[in-house]
Protein backbone atom coordinates (compact mmCIF):
# COMPACT_ATOMS: atom_id res chain seq x y z
CA UNK A 1 0.00 0.00 0.00
CA UNK A 2 1.27 3.24 -0.63
CA UNK A 3 1.54 6.44 2.02
CA UNK A 4 0.00 9.56 0.81
CA UNK A 5 2.00 12.21 1.64
CA UNK A 6 0.53 14.80 3.59
CA UNK A 7 -0.78 17.87 1.80
CA UNK A 8 -0.15 21.25 3.22
CA UNK A 9 -3.53 23.21 3.64
CA UNK A 10 -4.01 27.34 3.96
CA UNK A 11 -5.79 26.83 6.86
CA UNK A 12 -3.32 27.90 9.00
CA UNK A 13 -2.21 30.96 6.89
CA UNK A 14 -5.62 32.01 6.63
CA UNK A 15 -6.16 31.10 10.50
CA UNK A 16 -3.07 33.50 11.60
CA UNK A 17 -4.25 36.27 9.14
CA UNK A 18 -7.76 36.45 10.91
CA UNK A 19 -5.52 37.09 13.93
CA UNK A 20 -3.82 39.75 12.58
CA UNK A 21 -6.64 41.46 11.85
CA UNK A 22 -8.26 40.86 15.39
CA UNK A 23 -5.15 41.92 17.04
CA UNK A 24 -5.32 44.68 14.90
CA UNK A 25 -8.04 45.80 15.73
CA UNK A 26 -7.69 45.89 19.39
CA UNK A 27 -4.58 47.62 19.06
CA UNK A 28 -6.72 50.25 16.93
CA UNK A 29 -9.20 50.27 19.94
CA UNK A 30 -6.42 50.86 22.62
CA UNK A 31 -5.46 54.13 20.24
CA UNK A 32 -8.78 55.10 19.88
CA UNK A 33 -9.29 54.84 23.61
CA UNK A 34 -5.81 56.78 24.06
CA UNK A 35 -7.20 59.63 22.17
CA UNK A 36 -10.46 59.89 24.33
CA UNK A 37 -8.27 59.94 27.29
CA UNK A 38 -6.38 62.78 25.73
CA UNK A 39 -9.45 64.64 25.33
CA UNK A 40 -10.98 64.02 28.55
CA UNK A 41 -7.60 65.24 30.11
CA UNK A 42 -7.82 68.69 28.24
CA UNK A 43 -11.63 68.99 28.74
CA UNK A 44 -11.57 68.21 32.45
CA UNK A 45 -8.15 70.38 32.92
CA UNK A 46 -10.06 73.35 31.42
CA UNK A 47 -12.91 73.01 33.88
CA UNK A 48 -10.73 73.07 36.71
CA UNK A 49 -9.01 76.06 35.45
CA UNK A 50 -12.26 77.92 34.40
CA UNK A 51 -13.58 76.95 37.77
CA UNK A 52 -10.51 78.58 39.64
CA UNK A 53 -11.03 81.79 37.30
CA UNK A 54 -14.39 82.50 38.24
CA UNK A 55 -13.48 82.11 42.37
CA UNK A 56 -10.53 84.20 42.02
CA UNK A 57 -12.42 86.89 39.51
CA UNK A 58 -15.42 86.80 42.23
CA UNK A 59 -13.12 87.30 45.55
CA UNK A 60 -12.80 91.59 44.79
CA UNK A 61 -16.15 91.88 43.18
CA UNK A 62 -17.82 89.82 46.64
CA UNK A 63 -15.46 92.02 48.85
CA UNK A 64 -16.91 95.33 47.88
CA UNK A 65 -20.52 94.67 48.00
CA UNK A 66 -20.12 93.05 51.31
CA UNK A 67 -18.12 96.41 52.25
CA UNK A 68 -20.82 98.47 50.18
CA UNK A 69 -23.92 96.59 52.02
CA UNK A 70 -22.45 97.01 55.72
CA UNK A 71 -21.89 100.82 54.70
CA UNK A 72 -25.00 101.41 53.34
CA UNK A 73 -26.77 99.45 56.25
CA UNK A 74 -24.53 101.84 58.68
CA UNK A 75 -24.89 105.01 57.37
CA UNK A 76 -28.92 104.40 57.15
CA UNK A 77 -30.65 105.92 60.16
CA UNK A 78 -33.73 102.52 59.99
CA UNK A 79 -33.70 99.68 57.81
CA UNK A 80 -36.67 100.88 55.48
CA UNK A 81 -33.94 103.70 54.38
CA UNK A 82 -31.09 101.83 54.41
CA UNK A 83 -32.76 99.39 51.83
CA UNK A 84 -33.21 102.37 49.75
CA UNK A 85 -30.25 103.63 49.41
CA UNK A 86 -29.09 100.23 49.11
CA UNK A 87 -31.33 100.00 45.50
CA UNK A 88 -30.83 103.23 44.52
CA UNK A 89 -26.75 103.70 44.56
CA UNK A 90 -26.34 99.80 44.00
CA UNK A 91 -27.03 100.21 40.48
CA UNK A 92 -24.34 101.66 39.14
CA UNK A 93 -21.88 99.17 41.68
CA UNK A 94 -23.51 96.00 39.42
CA UNK A 95 -21.87 96.97 36.56
CA UNK A 96 -18.77 98.23 38.12
CA UNK A 97 -18.74 94.39 39.64
CA UNK A 98 -19.53 92.41 36.49
CA UNK A 99 -17.12 94.47 34.58
CA UNK A 100 -13.99 93.78 37.17
CA UNK A 101 -15.11 90.45 37.38
CA UNK A 102 -14.91 90.07 33.44
CA UNK A 103 -11.56 91.83 33.55
CA UNK A 104 -10.13 89.53 36.49
CA UNK A 105 -11.36 86.20 34.64
CA UNK A 106 -9.91 87.16 31.20
CA UNK A 107 -6.48 87.83 33.13
CA UNK A 108 -6.62 84.65 35.04
CA UNK A 109 -7.51 82.38 32.13
CA UNK A 110 -4.47 84.57 30.31
CA UNK A 111 -2.03 83.27 33.41
CA UNK A 112 -2.65 80.27 33.01
CA UNK A 113 -0.60 79.96 29.53
CA UNK A 114 2.05 81.98 31.76
CA UNK A 115 4.80 80.12 33.17
CA UNK A 116 5.03 82.46 36.09
CA UNK A 117 1.69 80.18 37.63
CA UNK A 118 3.89 76.82 36.94
CA UNK A 119 3.24 75.47 40.54
CA UNK A 120 -0.39 76.71 40.97
CA UNK A 121 -1.59 74.81 37.44
CA UNK A 122 0.31 71.51 38.58
CA UNK A 123 -1.63 71.81 42.17
CA UNK A 124 -4.54 72.67 40.52
CA UNK A 125 -4.41 69.42 37.77
CA UNK A 126 -3.22 67.43 40.38
CA UNK A 127 -6.20 65.24 40.72
CA UNK A 128 -7.20 64.94 37.12
CA UNK A 129 -3.28 64.22 36.11
CA UNK A 130 -3.30 61.33 38.46
CA UNK A 131 -6.24 59.93 36.78
CA UNK A 132 -5.13 60.39 33.94
CA UNK A 133 -1.46 58.82 34.14
CA UNK A 134 -3.31 55.67 35.86
CA UNK A 135 -5.78 55.08 32.53
CA UNK A 136 -2.76 55.91 30.60
CA UNK A 137 -0.55 52.99 32.23
CA UNK A 138 -3.47 50.68 31.61
CA UNK A 139 -3.34 51.64 28.21
CA UNK A 140 0.33 51.15 27.82
CA UNK A 141 -0.48 47.40 29.36
CA UNK A 142 -2.70 46.61 27.33
CA UNK A 143 -0.96 47.75 24.27
CA UNK A 144 2.45 45.70 25.52
CA UNK A 145 0.45 42.70 25.70
CA UNK A 146 -0.72 42.99 22.18
CA UNK A 147 2.45 43.60 20.88
CA UNK A 148 4.08 40.54 22.47
CA UNK A 149 1.72 38.62 20.57
CA UNK A 150 3.03 36.71 17.65
CA UNK A 151 1.46 38.37 15.18
CA UNK A 152 3.75 41.76 15.97
CA UNK A 153 6.83 39.72 17.92
CA UNK A 154 7.51 37.02 15.46
CA UNK A 155 5.54 38.33 12.13
CA UNK A 156 4.59 36.18 8.91
CA UNK A 157 4.35 38.78 6.62
CA UNK A 158 6.70 42.37 5.98
CA UNK A 159 5.62 44.90 9.12
CA UNK A 160 5.03 47.69 6.92
CA UNK A 161 1.97 44.90 5.48
CA UNK A 162 0.91 44.58 9.12
CA UNK A 163 -2.20 47.52 8.82
CA UNK A 164 -6.27 46.55 8.49
CA UNK A 165 -6.39 47.26 4.89
CA UNK A 166 -3.64 45.42 3.46
CA UNK A 167 -4.01 42.35 6.12
CA UNK A 168 -8.16 42.45 4.88
CA UNK A 169 -7.05 42.04 1.25
CA UNK A 170 -4.84 39.04 1.89
CA UNK A 171 -7.82 37.82 3.36
CA UNK A 172 -9.70 38.82 0.53
CA UNK A 173 -7.50 36.65 -2.07
CA UNK A 174 -7.78 33.50 0.24
CA UNK A 175 -11.57 33.86 0.51
CA UNK A 176 -11.82 34.78 -3.06
CA UNK A 177 -9.74 31.62 -4.04
CA UNK A 178 -6.93 33.72 -5.80
CA UNK A 179 -4.45 32.49 -3.23
CA UNK A 180 -4.37 29.37 -1.05
CA UNK A 181 -1.08 30.07 1.11
CA UNK A 182 0.71 33.53 2.47
CA UNK A 183 3.77 33.33 0.06
CA UNK A 184 0.69 33.58 -3.00
CA UNK A 185 -1.24 36.01 -1.18
CA UNK A 186 1.74 38.51 -0.91
CA UNK A 187 2.81 37.78 -3.99
CA UNK A 188 -0.43 38.77 -5.06
CA UNK A 189 -0.52 42.45 -3.08
CA UNK A 190 2.74 43.22 -4.24
CA UNK A 191 1.87 42.68 -7.83
CA UNK A 192 -1.64 44.66 -6.98
CA UNK A 193 0.83 47.91 -5.38
CA UNK A 194 2.88 47.82 -8.40
CA UNK A 195 0.05 47.70 -11.29
CA UNK A 196 -2.41 49.91 -9.92
CA UNK A 197 -2.55 53.60 -7.69
CA UNK A 198 -5.15 52.36 -5.32
CA UNK A 199 -3.03 49.59 -4.07
CA UNK A 200 0.53 51.49 -4.49
CA UNK A 201 -1.25 53.85 -1.41
CA UNK A 202 -2.77 51.67 0.96
CA UNK A 203 0.53 50.96 2.79
CA UNK A 204 0.91 53.77 5.26
CA UNK A 205 3.69 55.27 6.13
CA UNK A 206 3.38 54.65 10.00
CA UNK A 207 1.37 51.23 11.30
CA UNK A 208 -0.95 51.18 14.46
CA UNK A 209 1.70 49.11 15.84
CA UNK A 210 4.35 51.42 15.37
CA UNK A 211 2.55 54.32 17.10
CA UNK A 212 1.85 52.25 19.94
CA UNK A 213 5.71 51.89 20.18
CA UNK A 214 6.46 55.32 19.95
CA UNK A 215 3.43 56.50 22.19
CA UNK A 216 4.86 53.86 25.06
CA UNK A 217 8.31 54.92 24.72
CA UNK A 218 7.05 58.35 24.84
CA UNK A 219 5.03 57.99 27.93
CA UNK A 220 8.08 56.01 29.61
CA UNK A 221 10.44 59.02 28.90
CA UNK A 222 8.05 61.12 30.28
CA UNK A 223 7.94 59.04 33.71
CA UNK A 224 11.53 58.93 33.69
CA UNK A 225 11.86 62.36 33.73
CA UNK A 226 9.53 63.14 36.43
CA UNK A 227 10.86 60.68 38.74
Amino acid sequence: MIALATVPTSSTDRDYLVATLDALRRLEDVGKARGDLDRDLERRTQHRRTLVSALVAAVIPIGIWVFFVAAQVAAARSLTEGLNMLAVRSIGLVGATVLLFLVVYIICNWLWHSTAVTRLRAVVEKPVRADYLRLRDALDVRSEAILAEPVFADPRIPANFIHPHTVALLLRFFDSGQATFLDAALYMLRQEMANTVYYSQIVPAETAADRERERIAVNRREIADHD
